[in-house]
């Protein structure tokens, strides 16, 4: 007889645990026990709810009985799944001490929008993230290393998420056990429509991230839920989570002694025209065949030819293009994650000779650069949104991006005609040549950056002073490129804040602020690391990775930008990359801290999430001062008056 404790699944409502379940239910190894405190919680002697008031109450659901039957020994071991909340009555340190605790976790607003439509006046305490993060809390206080799983991540990899799941609680994984027929499952039918998903399906079903409407009256509990969820999904396993990976250390990236760091690949490109020969060279380029390029090509253009985007020399040829795609590496081996492309009409390309040279020219007509064509190429447009984006659907607004570019991409080598443009922002534009000169002249060895397309408010202050702790500067890096997303607030307001941040709360001596001219992709983990290389380029040793970096809706997990790096040796990255889980202002300890620093219940924490942040400075409206300074909140608010 097995004696060991029984694996407890302890879940939020919707969050795809009936599925996580399913799967228990088809090996012969456990036996499977569903959502047992539902019967004290709603039917019990000491029912703690009123939802089901018509219903006699039954003596034999006391909490305590139903835990006495759930501990009971058994032929095979115990997997029970339920939600912490349902065992309100019970719980407490010494119940969770009787289980080895497991959570699965999925973003409060797909939880609230599906639970809305079933039980349209659910409470709080239904929502189950208050008291799953209490249970959370119970385990983990206890010495307990627990199994996190993120719902979404789960439904689109549950092979590779449940692999580590049961790597973690040191149970045989079964591949089998992930297919099924589709039956009635015992215990599931007391739950009339809840789960019919999961009794009709015949395996996991890859959920769809894209942002179910939320309703205006669910906006304040939504607020009041992502908190516990932020703490919880901070600790999620992920698929290579437990693979073995090479120690990274503090420094990876070689420092001359004269500083900085290395660029990507080893040496810095520079693909632009010295200036003497800048007058023969636009006169040559006036008689050249013209390919015409928009502003995300322009950018791309200036960014390759002025380094930052080393190793490459041009955009990318078909076998560059197919590698980065699928490998996100370079043909080489080296690791770059983001296509960067020319695509042009077929028209267009049939009229071009490969091996011949062609001008680029700005919206003006007038050439900006040559390149030597090598290569015209078709794509597959499907296959690099799933691969790069992870997701085909064109509400991403990276995906939607490669369904407008036209049919036939170039590839090719190019030389940039005139100088960097520095666009709206002279004063704060560097090229990385400019920018490694003045690192080196402050005698910053050690550099971290931080990107940013957000209005800067006191979490994000406390993450750069605590990664400013460790190195001799801070690269503050706004992206003022195209973010074809409407929730951000202008790169002109942005960066009056930005400014002003600086000169009140940090030294002017060990910060600096630089913009990065880029555009945004939405591309989540591999635009984390994309911009990190970027960075290096620039002079960076150290990159900060946040929340969520580079991500748009809930297309990808919380902390899935910090997970892809796990995918890389350290040293052929160069840049070491710093981890920051969300921070916050706590009442309790009255000061800017993290859930690594905070012992405190989520509800004494001041938190506004970054759509609720958008909707107040629109509105005219000051955050608590915890949560921003109101001086900067006065920049922004202006600011967006005068673009309206």
């Amino acid at each position: 007889m097995n004696n060991d404790r029984p694996i407890a699944l302890w879940a939020v409502p919707r969050s795809i645990s009936t599925a996580f379940e399913r799967v228990f239910v088809e090996r012969d190894d456990f036996e499977v026990l569903h959502e047992p405190f539902s019967d004290a919680y709603y039917y019990g002697p000491d029912r703690l709810s009123d939802r089901f008031t018509e219903a006699e109450p039954k003596e034999g659901y006391s909490f305590e009985r139903v835990l006495e039957n759930v501990l009971a020994p058994r032929e095979k071991r115990v997997f029970v799944k339920d939600m912490a909340y349902q065992a309100k009555g019970v719980l407490s340190p010494e119940f969770a001490s009787r289980f080895v605790n497991t959570f699965i976790v999925r973003d409060p607003k797909y939880v609230l929008v599906s639970l809305y439509k079933m039980w349209p006046d659910f409470t709080f305490e239904e929502t189950g993230y208050e008291d799953l993060y209490k249970l959370f809390r119970y385990a983990t206080e206890a010495g307990e290393d627990v199994a996190v799983v993120d719902a979404m991540t789960f439904s689109e990899n549950p092979a590779g998420v449940l692999a580590a799941y049961c790597e973690h609680l040191e149970i045989p994984f079964r591949s089998g056990s992930l297919t099924w027929e589709s039956r009635d499952v015992e215990h599931w039918d007391s739950w009339e429509g809840w789960h019919d998903d999961a009794e009709q399906s015949t395996g996991i079903k890859p959920a769809t991230r894209r942002d179910p409407e939320l309703p205006e009256e669910l906006e304040e509990v939504y607020e009041r839920c992502l908190p516990y969820y932020y703490e919880l999904a901070a600790h999620a396993i992920h698929a290579t989570s437990r693979q073995a990976a090479a120690p990274r250390p503090l420094e990876v990236g070689k420092v001359p002694g004269n500083g900085p760091i290395e660029p990507h690949g080893g040496r810095l490109v520079d693909r632009v025209v010295v200036t003497e020969e800048r007058q023969e060279r636009l006169r040559e380029a006036s008689e050249l065949p013209r390919v015409p390029l928009g502003a995300r090509t322009l950018s791309n253009l200036e960014m390759i030819s002025t380094g930052v985007f080393s190793p490459l020399e041009g955009f990318m040829d078909r076998e560059t293009y197919d590698s980065v795609v699928e490998e996100m590496r370079l043909p080489d081996g080296t690791v770059w994650t983001l296509p960067v492309t020319l695509p042009v009409d077929e028209d267009l390309a049939r009229e071009l000779s490969e091996g011949s040279e062609i001008a680029l020219v700005d919206g003006g007509g007038e050439p900006v650069a040559t390149m030597l064509l090598r290569e015209r190429y078709r794509y597959d447009r499907e296959r690099e949104a799933a691969l790069v984006y992870r997701t085909t659907d064109r509400e991403h607004p990276g995906v939607a991006a490669i369904y407008r570019r036209k049919d036939v991409l170039l590839g090719g080598e190019v030389t940039l005609l005139r100088p960097p443009d520095p666009g709206p922002f002279p004063r704060h534009y560097h090229t990385p040549r400019e920018l490694r000169a003045i690192f080196r002249e402050k005698g910053w060895k050690r550099v971290v950056g931080f990107q940013t397309r957000r209005p800067i408010h006191r979490a994000l202050e406390h993450i750069q002073k605590s990664a400013l702790e460790t190195v001799d500067g801070l690269l503050l890096s706004p992206i003022v490129g195209e973010t074809g997303s409407d929730d951000d607030v202008p790169a002109g307001v942005r960066m009056r804040s930005y400014e002003v941040s600086l000169q009140r709360y940090f030294p002017t001596d060990r910060t600096m602020l630089s913009v990065f001219p880029a555009a945004m992709r939405y591309a989540g983990p591999r635009e984390a690391v994309f911009h990190a290389l970027c960075r290096k380029n620039y002079g960076c040793t150290h990159f900060i990775v946040g929340r969520d970096h580079a991500g748009v809706g809930s297309f990808y997990g919380t902390y899935d930008a910090q997970h892809i790096f796990d995918e890389f040796d350290p040293a052929e990255l160069g840049i070491t990359p710093l981890f920051f889980e969300h921070a916050f202002f706590c009442r309790e300890c009255y000061g800017m801290v993290s859930s690594k620093t905070c012992p405190h219940d989520p509800s004494s924490h001041v938190f506004i999430s970054d759509a609720r942040l958008q909707e107040m400075l629109e509105r005219g409206e000051y955050p608590p001062p915890e949560f921003a300074r109101p001086e900067i909140v006065e920049v922004l608010v202006e600011g967006l008056k005068e673009s309206r």
